[in-house]
């Protein structure tokens, strides 16, 4: 899906006056299935988020797979340096961890994370599932794909170097060793919520969160 005519005419006016773009605080985005989007389509989203200089909340809803979502992503709360809130939810089962894992790294500012629907890693025609691979340096960030039952443990470099004390999951769908790289980054966590979960085999125990949220 293309940038809809609203999306079009905002980036317009925004462009045309930029003041009206620094009184934007929070931001919500709706990514439809991207079969069809053009590089020039997401060139469009980039320039419209690059021109909101003070966005503290940031909520995306819908699609990650196509591979410019992330780099739009990226470049925006990048370059919010008043970013505090993010909030990620999916339509279909493309929100992977690998790349909320690099968001959380790259964007010190950051204080809450919400997330709905973080799913397995699923490659197109491959049988194998993309695991985060951490970075021997904070700057440094690459994908591994591996079997489902291989484990990576995080590099002691970055653990507890992220600032977000409020994390809230809901329909969480990946390994609980996924969720324990997650929350090693975090230097203390002081809120956090496991929702409701409507698709993962694996049986959530009492003891598992005692073991996961052992260092907060």
């Amino acid at each position: 899906a293309r940038p809809c005519l609203a999306v079009k005419q905002f980036h317009r006016t925004i462009k045309a006056n930029r003041a009206l773009g620094s009184m934007v605080k929070t931001l919500r985005v709706y990514v439809e299935c991207l079969d069809t989007a053009s590089e020039a389509d997401f060139m469009i989203g980039r320039e419209l988020l690059g021109l909101l200089p003070n966005v503290e909340s940031f909520y995306l809803h819908g699609v990650y797979e196509h591979p410019s979502t992330w780099l739009m992503i990226r470049n925006a709360v990048g370059n919010w340096p008043r970013i505090k809130h993010v909030g990620l939810s999916r339509e279909d089962w493309s929100l992977w961890m690998p790349p909320v894992c690099e968001l959380v790294m790259a964007t010190p500012s950051l204080s809450t994370l919400n997330l709905y629907g973080v799913s397995t890693p699923r490659p197109r025609n491959s049988p194998s599932h993309a695991v985060w691979t951490p970075p021997s340096k904070v700057s440094t960030f690459c994908f591994k794909f591996c079997l489902i039952n291989d484990v990576l443990n995080l590099n002691q470099d970055i653990e507890r170097t992220s600032n977000i004390i409020s994390l809230v999951i809901n329909d969480f769908g990946e390994k609980p060793e996924a969720l324990h790289n997650l929350l090693k980054l975090p230097r203390a966590l002081e809120h956090f919520v496991f929702g409701k979960i409507h698709s993962n085999p694996v049986r959530w125990r009492l003891d598992m969160f005692q073991w996961l949220l052992a260092d907060h």
